[in-house]
């Protein structure tokens, strides 16, 4: 990259600035501005290269009957994902995400699929923080369009009903449809679990979940389509513990944190912004173990078979306390 142009402007303005006002803040913004741009220019070269420390195995597709883990039970909005990324795929169903997460590491599983994010509810920092803290990568993500129903047992008066059970995410997508109708909620660790556990036995309660699992488990649907917003998806990840590449793949994940230096988030957005790079999520998460350290989860456009991007990823991976990559994917339709 030659960023001859851009020194020259810098300095320009850092000239003009200087007369307007000796003490103008935005003279060190702009100093902060040109040394990252240098930055840039003179990469550091990394002291391991990328496919050094994450051998690639390139496909052209995942193996459709793939042994994956789904967490939940048949009927949940994972179980839908599962299935479309892995069309015949032979899935296995876990309690909880770091079921799941435990099956992908110890192999009994090749795949894992885990949400990531809402449209509405945010982000499952939960699942951010598995994926950072077993290393796994992200060989792939898909959209599935979330349609909540609230569902009671078939044998239930719905005028007693008083409370509504499901996934804490859920819940939280229809936050403002429980509070107009009255309902109290209580958590479950999964929203096709919730309905499979309903089915069982009449209660004073329903629970919230798909179509789909009101049709398996044979629940009543009072209402269909409960969720607080109408365009409201869920994204998934296929996780596993190989760096695979797929043909298409367009967007990079990794998890890092930074050192504890004034201005240095905005020196690290400046160097992607100088390498063309468009994030497309910046999420930070506190470090447990650590007072008042975070990390933060960064998703952004860009290959790994770029030379400007493995340099950018090397480098920061030797300036990085904590440095994490998750692979480079691209999004199902």
């Amino acid at each position: 990259m030659t960023l001859t142009n851009q020194d020259a402007d810098c300095r320009e303005l850092l000239r003009r600035i200087r007369e307007a006002s000796p003490d103008a803040r935005g003279i060190q913004v702009l100093s902060d501005t040109l040394e990252q741009l240098r930055w840039v220019r003179d990469m550091p070269a990394p002291s391991r290269p990328l496919p050094e420390r994450h051998p690639v195995r390139r496909l052209n597709t995942l193996p459709p009957d793939a042994a994956v883990a789904c967490p939940g039970v048949p009927g949940a909005y994972t179980h839908m994902a599962s299935v479309k990324l892995f069309p015949r795929g032979d899935i296995r169903f876990f309690e909880e995400f770091s079921d799941v997460v435990e099956a992908v590491v110890s192999g009994e599983a090749a795949y894992g699929v885990l949400p990531v994010e809402n449209s509405s509810a945010g982000q499952v920092g939960e699942v951010l923080e598995l994926i950072a803290g077993h290393q796994l990568y992200i060989s792939l993500t898909t959209d599935i369009k979330v349609e909540h129903c609230l569902c009671i047992h078939p044998d239930s008066d719905p005028a007693a009903i008083t409370e509504a059970v499901s996934h804490p995410q859920a819940l939280l997508q229809c936050r403002g449809y429980l509070e107009r109708r009255g309902l109290s909620s209580r958590r479950h660790t999964n929203t096709a679990a919730a309905a499979k556990e309903l089915a069982q036995a009449p209660a004073p309660v329903a629970c919230i979940c798909s179509a789909l699992s009101a049709e398996l488990y044979g629940l009543r649907i009072l209402e269909q389509g409960i969720q607080d917003f109408g365009e409201n998806y869920t994204r998934f990840v296929c996780v596993s513990p190989r760096n695979i590449l797929l043909p298409g793949a367009d967007t990079i994940s990794i998890t890092l944190s930074l050192p504890h230096e004034p201005g240095y988030l905005a020196k690290l957005l400046t160097r992607f912004a100088a390498c063309s790079l468009d994030l497309s999520r910046l999420v930070s998460k506190p470090i447990a173990s650590r007072d008042f350290s975070v990390l933060f989860f960064l998703d952004f456009h860009g290959s790994i078979l770029d030379p400007q991007v493995e340099g950018l990823l090397g480098a920061l991976g030797d300036e990085c306390d904590i440095f994490y990559f998750h692979g480079n994917f691209h999004r199902l339709p």
